[in-house]
């Protein structure tokens, strides 16, 4: 996995959209939607138009220019539709899951293939499953209208939630509650404590007690 060193953030949405912050796995990019794939690199910035693929066994960690992150779970794409008044970020999600986390409270637009979201909060969680053709919403702080939409037979049909709650749109049906025991369990992948200290196993060459056993525990690190 590799981090960024440099600031996150950026005031200037004209410029850019998003920037990768973190990248683990193969992770790809088609600028505008059209081919080729080219590898996502660590600090580089992506506009309106460019389609993100994060792989099998991969995830990627995104700065919006609205000061808001975006982290990508393995097998999901989306793309870039733009930024609308306010520095609302509007994303086009095909398959996958994101979480989306901001100090102050922001703006997301997110189209699926059986709803679409409006956000206004601090943290929540979307994942869109094409196999069980539904999209899962779950809020953690702030509230999302989740509204149906003609291509899955439910337009007409919304729902406001709440921080703390939940809900399930399945293809043909309108966007319903569910409870959900432990949310929170749903970001665990998103979780990442990078190391406050970073040794070398040279630095401990005792051959018994503590500093043996600390030099192969780095070694083996």
């Amino acid at each position: 996995m590799v981090f960024s060193t440099t600031p996150a953030f950026s005031q200037d949405c004209e410029t850019w959209i998003a920037k990768a912050v973190s990248v683990q796995g193969e992770v790809w990019v088609e600028k505008g939607g059209n081919p080729p794939k080219l590898p996502v690199t660590l600090n580089k910035t992506y506009d309106v138009g460019d389609k993100i693929y994060v792989g099998k066994k991969s995830r990627l960690g995104i700065s919006l220019c609205n000061e808001s992150m975006l982290r990508l779970d393995q097998n999901t794409t989306l793309t870039f539709t733009g930024i609308e008044k306010k520095r609302v970020t509007v994303l086009d999600m095909v398959k996958g899951v994101i979480h989306f986390f901001s100090r102050t409270p922001r703006g997301l637009k997110v189209a699926t293939p059986f709803v679409n979201g409006a956000v206004e909060g601090t943290e929540f969680l979307v994942k869109v499953d094409i196999e069980q053709q539904e999209t899962f919403m779950s809020i953690f702080e702030g509230r999302v209208l989740a509204e149906g939409i003609p291509e899955a037979k439910n337009a007409g049909q919304s729902l406001l939630l709440a921080s703390g709650e939940s809900a399930v749109t399945r293809f043909g049906q309108a966007p319903q509650l569910v409870t959900v025991v432990r949310p929170r369990d749903a970001v665990q992948w998103a979780m990442h404590y990078p190391p406050v200290l970073s040794y070398r196993a040279k630095d401990f060459p005792g051959t018994t007690g503590w500093e043996k056993k600390v030099h192969q525990s780095i070694k083996l690190y």
